[in-house]
C-alpha cells in the first residue's frame, strides 16, 4: 500500500518557512492521519511510521512525525479510548476533561451549536459553490461536444446532398 505525506510536509515546511531561516531550525512536523478502518489491518489503534535505512534498521530523523490512528481497532490503550470517544461524542471521560468539555460546549451550548452552523453553513456554501463551478464546466463541455456533432452532421448533409 503507498501512501504518501511528503505533499502534506512540504505545504507545511513551505508555509513556515522564512527567508534567510535554516533548514535545521524549522521545527518538527507531525503528521497524524485518523481513519474509520485499521489501514495497514495489523490490529493497531496507532501506527508511528518511521523513515529507516532498510540495510542498517537506522531511522532516518528528517523532521517528519508520521502517525496513522484509527477508530477501527479498540487494543483497550488510552488512544484506543480517546477514538471511541470521538466516535461516540458523548458524556464525560476523565481521561480527557479538555475533549470532553470542548465537545459538551458544541453540543449542548447556545453558543456552541451556533458556531457549529455558521462551519456547516460556511461549509455547504463552498461545496455548492464548487458544484455549481463543476457543472457549468460540464454544461459547456456538454455545448461543445454537440457542437462539433451538429457540424459533423451538417458536413455530412451537405457531401449527400452534393452527390
Amino acid at each position: 500500500m503507498r501512501i504518501s505525506c511528503s505533499g502534506f510536509r512540504k505545504c507545511l515546511c513551505g508555509s513556515l518557512s522564512i527567508a534567510g531561516l535554516d533548514y535545521k531550525e524549522l521545527p518538527d512536523v507531525y503528521i497524524i492521519f485518523i481513519s474509520k478502518f485499521d489501514i495497514f489491518c495489523e490490529k493497531r489503534t496507532i501506527y508511528h511510521i518511521d523513515r529507516v535505512i532498510k540495510e542498517t534498521g537506522t531511522i532516518v530523523e528528517n523532521g517528519t512525525h508520521v502517525i496513522y490512528v484509527n477508530i477501527a481497532v479498540d487494543d483497550k490503550s488510552d488512544i484506543a479510548e480517546l477514538m471511541q470517544y470521538f466516535k461516540k461524542s458523548v458524556g464525560q471521560n476523565p481521561k480527557f476533561p479538555k475533549t470532553c468539555s470542548r465537545v459538551n460546549f458544541f453540543k449542548k451550548t447556545k453558543e456552541g451549536a451556533s458556531i457549529m452552523c455558521q462551519v456547516v453553513e460556511e461549509y455547504a456554501a463552498e461545496k455548492t459553490k464548487q458544484t455549481e463551478i463543476k457543472w457549468q464546466q460540464t454544461f459547456w463541455k456538454m455545448v461543445y461536444l454537440l457542437t462539433l456533432l451538429l457540424n459533423q452532421h451538417l458536413r455530412l448533409r451537405m457531401i449527400l446532398l452534393q452527390n
